[in-house]
Parts: structure tokens; sequence; C-alpha cells
């Protein structure tokens, strides 16, 4: 590499000026340019070298903590898992909470259905050990068909709305559960 003024450049370094022999610089060798004194030459002193450029600061992203949570299925760091992440990501604690839930609610279906099976199992019974009951009539219509057809679909709109509502509170306090967490 060469310089404009036809004196190649050192190590890669900038072009040296040449200076005739008699002409050096007060102070400095002859024959060349000085860092200054007490400095060889070819070298300079370090206040002359240029700082190093400064490297970019990272890049922040700024963003709603649910945002980041979306975009990304590990929680953020310094926060503990939840519940919902769990639930979500499908891990083996998760899978605890879900058949805890699953179980509460096949137990509730399992008493209503007991519940249901007592009332309609004990009725033929009723009707066939209390003659009374079973050779009455009502306006004209025997009272078994009255209890069949009438009594029994009060009993399973009870049933009903006794499931309906433990379901919805077994559902709510699981809900909590993975609010509180």
């Amino acid at each position: 590499m060469r310089s404009d003024r036809g004196v190649p450049a050192q190590n890669g370094g900038p072009p040296r000026d040449r200076t005739p022999q008699g002409n050096a610089p007060q102070g400095g060798a002859p024959g060349g340019r000085t860092a200054g004194p007490g400095v060889p030459r070819g070298r300079t002193p370090e206040s002359a070298t240029p700082p190093a450029p400064a490297a970019p600061p990272p890049r922040v992203t700024v963003a709603h903590p649910r945002t980041l949570a979306a975009r990304s299925s590990q929680p953020p760091p310094g926060s503990r898992a939840l519940v919902a992440d769990d639930l979500g990501r499908q891990t083996p604690l998760g899978d605890v909470y879900l058949r805890s839930l699953i179980r509460t609610q096949l137990r509730l279906a399992a008493l209503v259905v007991g519940a249901l099976a007592a009332v309609l199992g004990l009725l033929p019974v009723l009707l066939a050990t209390v003659p009374s009951v079973r050779d009455t009539t009502l306006a004209g219509v025997p009272v078994p068909w009255l209890v069949i057809g009438v009594a029994v679909h009060p009993v399973i709109l009870a049933l009903a709305w006794v499931y309906q509502r433990q379901a919805r509170k077994n559902e709510a306090e699981f809900a909590d559960l993975v609010e509180r967490s």
C-alpha cells in the first residue's frame, strides 16, 4: 500500500510524511516525524490513539407483560411459573390440576346420576308394593301413569339445576386457583 506522497505505509498504518534529512522537527529524531519527546520513532503516545468506537447499546423490547407471555412459551425471567402456564404447556403439574377438576366434576355427575337412578328405581318398587297407589285413579287417569309421566320431570329438573349450580361452582373455584397462582 502506498500513500498519496509515494511513501509506503508501515504495517498497514497511516502513510508517513517524507521529511528531508536536514529539516527534521526539533526535539525529534533526524529523518522523520516523532510522536513527541521520549516516544520512539513510529510509535504514538497513548493519549494520541483514537478511542475505540463505542458498542451500540443493546436493543430493548418494551411491551406489556401479557404480550410478552403470549409471544413466548417460557415465563419471563424473574417470574414464577403460573398454573395457567402449566395447563397450557401440558406439564405434569398442569395435568395434576386438570385431573383434579375432572375428578371433582365426575364425582358430582356420579352423585346426581345416582340420585336420579335411586328415585327412578324406587318408583316401580313403590308402585308394586303399595296396591292402593297402583289401583287409584285421578280424573280417570291411573296414578302410576301420572307419577311416571308427570311427577318425575320436576325431580329431573331439580337434579339438573343442582348439577349445573355445583359444576359452575367447581369451575369457578378452579379458575380462582389458576388466577391466584
